[in-house]
């Protein structure tokens, strides 16, 4: 289950009606802004340092930059590096199959699948422990300066918050494609100054 903006989502549906907010088991969902897997401990409550606050518009973005091409091109080869490792044993599945060894097909089948899991979970983790916290702060000073400077800041993609750096989870097609580009995004619309 998958609480979203304390609506519960499981199935593919919404939970609607006045008992919209109230999750399975009676779990109460107590914010519109919340998103987590129902029965997991809520995510970790962020703490900026405002270490950016001192830099220029100009210094911020030749931060922001290279950020978010780190991790886009984190994301960009460990997904390259998890497809030729995918297709590698589809090709030995489609052997298998071949050989009507049904067994060995379904031990492939398995191995690719926590292969595939594993790699996920090393994606999640090095961008959690390395790189969550330094981009929450970037988008924090990014939007507080555009803030001031009266300037609104852009929906995120799809209307959605950004949930690898507002929550760890790396769901969705390119999770950290995705912040990399509103950060970016965000860089342009600075003024110059």
């Amino acid at each position: 289950m998958l609480v979203v903006g304390g609506k519960l989502r499981e199935r593919g549906g919404f939970s609607q009606g006045p008992d919209a907010g109230i999750a399975a088991y009676g779990t109460d969902i107590t914010s519109d802004d919340s998103v987590h897997i129902a029965g997991d401990a809520p995510p970790p409550v962020y703490v900026p340092n405002h270490k950016y606050e001192e830099l220029s518009n100009q210094q911020l973005v030749q931060v922001v930059l290279p950020y978010a091409s780190t991790i886009r091109t984190m994301e960009k080869n460990s997904r390259a590096a998890e497809s030729a490792a995918s297709d590698q044993n589809r090709l030995l599945r489609i052997a298998a199959t071949k050989r009507g060894d049904m067994a060995e097909k379904r031990r492939l089948w398995e191995e690719d699948s926590t292969r595939s899991e594993a790699s996920a979970d090393a994606l999640k983790n090095a961008f959690n422990e390395k790189y969550r916290a330094e981009g929450q702060e970037l988008r924090m000073e990014l939007g507080r300066r555009l803030h001031h400077g009266g300037i609104a800041l852009p929906p995120t993609p799809s209307g959605m918050k950004l949930i690898a750096l507002d929550y760890g989870i790396l769901g969705g097609i390119q999770p950290l494609t995705d912040a990399a580009n509103y950060l970016e995004q965000l860089c342009h619309l600075l003024p110059k100054t």
